[in-house]
C-alpha cells in the first residue's frame, strides 16, 4: 500500500497564451518553497484537487484555487489577463509499479469541473499516443463509492481495503479515501487547529477515530463490529428458534399432542438431542400411542357383513382398487406439484437476483450519463474479462464489432427494458406460483376425499366378513382418522427436528466465530502499533523541544488513539507552538511507525506551511532533519513553506533534500 507523488502540472490558458509550471517529486523530503502569495499553496491543494479530495480544503463545492487558476493572473509585465481555462495534471505511482496520471479542469469553457480523466500511464514525463483513459466522477454524491468513483477508484490504486462504518440508522457506509488523507495533509488555513482539524465528517459517527484505527492497522474496530453483527445474527436465530417452536406446538396442540422442546436456542442441538411430543390422552409418548392405536384397529378389523351378496363386494373390491390407484396417482402429482412450487421459488430468487443487477447496471450507466453530462468520457476503456468468472480474455476470443456500440443512453434505455422483462417474469412466476398452490389445495382436498371414500371401502370390505356392532363401526372410523392425525404429528415432528437442528448448526458456528475474536480491546499486534507509535511520537518531541508538553506524563491514549497526559485534554495546557509541534509529531510518527510494523500507511505526508504559531527555527529544522529520513524507506514528505529564503538554505545545507524554491509567481509563462 503505498501512494506517490510523481510529478504536477499547472496551466492555465489566457487570451495571451498559456501559463503554468510543472514540478517533478522523488522520493524522500521535498521542500517547495515560494513568498506569499505567489502560489505555493495552489501548488499543494493541487495535489488534492486532482485527486477529488478537495473536502480536506474546503466544505464549499467551489474549485479551492486561487484566481489564478479561476479567474485572472499576472503576467510578468503586470499585466492582468482573463483565465480561459486551466487544468491540473497529477502523476502518481504504487508499490506495485503502477503509474496513473490524473487530469482535473480547474476552469473549463464546457463540461464540469467534477470529472476527473486517469490514464494508466505516465502522462507527464513519458506520454505516448496510445495512452488510454477513463472519466471519473469527483465531489458530487456517489464519487466516494461506484465504478465510477474517484474515491473507489484511488482505493483500489493505493492498496487500502477501506472499512465499512454502521451509520445510526443501522444502514452502512464505507470510509472515504479522502478522510484518511486528513492524516497525511495538513493545509494551511484550517489543517493546524489540531489532529485532522480539516477533516468531514459526512456524517460518519467516530469518523476521526475510525480513521486513525484505519491508518494504524488497528483491528479493534472490526472486531467489535465483528462482534455486533454476530450479536444480531443470533438475536435473529433465537428469534427463529422461537417461532419454529411455537408454531409446531399450535399445530400439534390442535390434534392434542404436548411438545416438549427446548424453550431456549441450544448450539449443541442435534439428531440425538431430546425432542418429545405427548398424547394429552393417554400421556404417552406419541409413537407409542400410534402404535397402540394401530393395534386396536387391527383387533376391530375382523368383522363381516354377511347380508352383501358376492356381485356388490366384487364391485366394491374393484372401486377400491381403483380409487387406491388414483390416491397414489395424486399423492405423487401433489408432490411433483410441491417440487414445481420449489422450482417456481427458485426462479422467483434468480429473477430477484438479475433484478439486483440491472440495478447495478442502470446506475452505473446513469453516472456514466451524469459524467458524460459534465462533459466526460465514460466508455473509452473496454472491457476484457469474462462476465461469468472474470477472467481476462484474449483478444482471439474477443474478436473486432463490425457495428458500432450502445450510446450510454442506449444502454439504459435497453437495460430499463430488460427490467420491465424481467418485472413481468417476475409477474408470471408469482401468478404461476399463484395457481400452483390453489391447485395443490385443491388436490389436497381431493386426496382427503379419495381417502375417506377409501376407508368407507374398506369399512364395508371389512363387515363383509361379519357383523360387527354399530359401535364397533364407529371406533374404527375413528381409530383411522386419529391413526391419520397422529401420523401427521409425527411427520410434523420430524420436520421440527430437521429445521432445530439447522438453527442450532448456524447458531454453533455463530458461537465459535464469536469465541475466536479476541476477548481483550487489543490484540498482541494492535498493542505493539500503539506502544510505536507512541515510542516514535515521544522521541520527537524530544527533538522539537516542547515549552509546555508534560513529556513525562505523556502517552497514547488506548481510547482515542491521541496523545494524552492521564486524562486531561492537552489543549487546556500546552501552548500553540507546542500544539504545532505534537500534530508534527504525531503524524510524521505514524509515517514512522509504519517503517517497523505492517499498517495501511501509503508513505505520503503533506505540510502545507508546517511553521505555525511562531514555532521556533530550531523547531522546524530538527522537524526537517528528521523528515529527511523518509529517502531510506523510499517514503515521500512534501513541505511548502515561505520561510525566508536565507534562513531555510541554512536549514536545508546538511539535509538530503529535494530542494524546490520557486522565485516569483508559481504560473509563468509555458514556452
Amino acid at each position: 500500500m503505498s501512494l506517490r507523488l510523481r510529478a504536477l502540472r499547472l496551466v492555465a490558458h489566457t487570451e495571451d497564451g498559456a501559463f503554468g509550471r510543472d514540478l517533478r517529486f522523488g522520493d524522500g523530503l521535498i521542500v517547495l518553497r515560494a513568498e506569499n502569495s505567489m502560489g505555493k499553496t495552489t501548488a499543494i491543494n493541487s495535489i488534492l484537487y486532482a485527486m477529488g479530495m478537495e473536502g480536506l480544503i474546503t466544505e464549499r463545492h467551489a474549485v479551492p484555487l486561487t484566481a489564478a487558476m479561476t479567474q485572472q493572473l499576472q503576467a510578468p509585465d503586470g499585466r492582468v489577463l482573463n483565465v480561459s481555462e486551466s487544468v491540473v495534471s497529477l502523476q502518481i505511482e504504487n508499490d506495485r509499479g503502477q503509474v496513473a496520471t490524473l487530469e482535473r479542469y480547474a476552469k473549463r469553457q464546457t463540461g464540469d469541473t467534477r470529472t476527473i480523466r486517469a490514464w494508466d500511464a505516465p502522462r507527464l514525463t513519458a506520454p505516448t499516443p496510445d495512452d488510454t483513459f477513463r472519466d471519473m466522477l469527483a465531489r458530487v454524491q456517489g464519487s466516494g463509492v461506484g465504478q465510477m468513483a474517484i474515491g473507489q477508484w484511488l482505493e483500489q490504486f493505493i492498496g487500502w481495503e477501506l472499512p465499512v462504518i454502521v451509520m445510526p440508522d443501522g444502514t452502512e457506509r464505507r470510509l472515504y479515501p479522502e478522510l484518511i488523507m486528513a492524516l497525511m495533509f495538513v493545509e494551511q488555513r484550517g489543517g493546524w487547529g489540531g489532529i485532522q482539524a480539516a477533516m468531514p465528517t459526512y456524517g460518519i459517527p467516530d469518523v476521526r477515530k475510525r480513521a486513525r484505527e484505519y491508518i494504524l492497522g488497528l483491528t479493534v474496530y472490526e472486531r467489535q463490529r465483528r462482534r455486533l453483527e454476530l450479536r444480531r445474527a443470533l438475536e435473529e436465530l433465537k428469534r427463529d428458534w422461537t417461532a419454529t417452536v411455537r408454531a409446531a406446538e399450535s399445530q400439534l396442540g390442535a390434534v392434542g399432542i404436548r411438545l416438549q422442546a427446548p424453550a431456549d436456542i441450544d448450539p449443541d442441538f442435534g439428531a440425538d438431542s431430546p425432542l418429545q411430543a405427548f398424547d394429552l390422552r393417554s400421556s404417552r409418548p406419541l409413537p407409542e400411542e400410534l402404535s397402540s392405536v394401530r393395534n386396536e384397529l387391527a383387533q376391530l378389523s375382523d368383522a363381516a357383513d354377511t347380508d352383501r351378496s358376492d356381485a356388490t363386494l366384487s364391485i366394491d373390491e374393484a372401486r377400491l382398487r381403483t380409487l387406491e390407484s388414483q390416491l397414489q396417482n395424486a399423492m405423487f402429482d401433489v408432490r411433483q406439484r410441491e417440487r414445481d412450487l420449489q422450482r417456481l421459488r427458485r426462479e422467483q430468487a434468480d429473477l430477484a437476483e438479475q433484478t439486483d443487477r440491472l440495478d447495478e447496471d442502470l446506475v452505473r450507466n446513469k453516472d456514466a450519463q451524469r459524467l458524460q453530462g459534465f462533459g466526460g468520457e465514460p466508455w473509452t476503456d473496454d472491457d476484457r474479462d469474462c462476465p461469468t468468472c472474470h477472467q481476462v480474455l484474449p483478444p482471439t476470443l474477443l474478436g473486432t464489432l463490425d457495428r458500432p456500440t450502445m450510446t450510454v443512453e442506449q444502454n439504459i434505455a435497453y437495460i430499463e427494458q430488460q427490467k420491465e422483462v424481467v418485472r413481468a417474469a417476475q409477474d408470471r412466476a408469482a401468478a404461476e406460483i399463484q395457481r400452483t398452490f390453489e391447485v395443490q389445495t385443491a388436490a389436497r382436498q381431493a386426496i382427503a376425499d379419495t381417502r375417506a371414500e377409501v376407508r368407507a371401502l374398506r369399512d364395508a370390505l371389512v363387515r363383509a366378513r361379519g357383523v360387527p356392532s354399530a359401535a364397533d363401526v364407529q371406533r374404527r372410523l375413528n381409530l383411522e382418522r386419529r391413526i391419520e392425525s397422529l401420523a401427521a404429528a409425527e411427520i410434523e415432528l420430524g420436520v421440527l427436528r430437521d429445521t432445530l437442528t439447522d438453527v442450532a448448526a448456524r447458531a454453533a458456528a455463530n458461537r465459535a466465530e464469536m469465541t475466536a475474536l479476541p476477548s481483550a480491546t487489543f490484540t498482541p499486534a494492535d498493542e505493539a502499533r500503539i506502544a510505536r507509535l507512541q515510542e516514535v511520537f515521544l522521541d520527537q518531541l524530544g527533538f522539537y523541544h516542547p515549552e509546555s508538553l508534560p513529556l513525562g506524563d505523556l502517552e497514547i491514549s488506548r481510547d482515542s488513539y491521541l496523545p494524552a497526559a492521564g486524562n486531561v485534554d492537552l489543549g487546556f495546557q500546552i501552548s500553540a507552538s507546542d500544539g504545532i509541534r505534537l500534530i508534527w509529531a504525531y503524524l510524521l510518527g505514524l509515517l514512522e511507525t509504519s517503517r517497523t510494523v505492517a499498517t495501511p500507511h501509503p508513505g505520503l505526508l503533506i505540510f502545507d506551511e508546517p511553521r505555525q504559531q511562531s514555532a521556533k527555527e530550531r523547531s522546524l529544522e530538527m522537524l526537517l532533519q528528521r523528515a529527511a529520513r523518509a529517502r531510506e524507506y523510499g517514503e515521500q514528505v512534501l513541505f511548502a513553506t515561505s520561510e525566508p529564503r536565507a534562513n531555510l538554505d541554512a536549514m536545508l545545507a546538511d539535509i538530503d533534500v529535494q530542494y524546490e524554491p520557486i522565485d516569483g509567481r508559481l504560473l509563468i509563462p509555458r514556452n
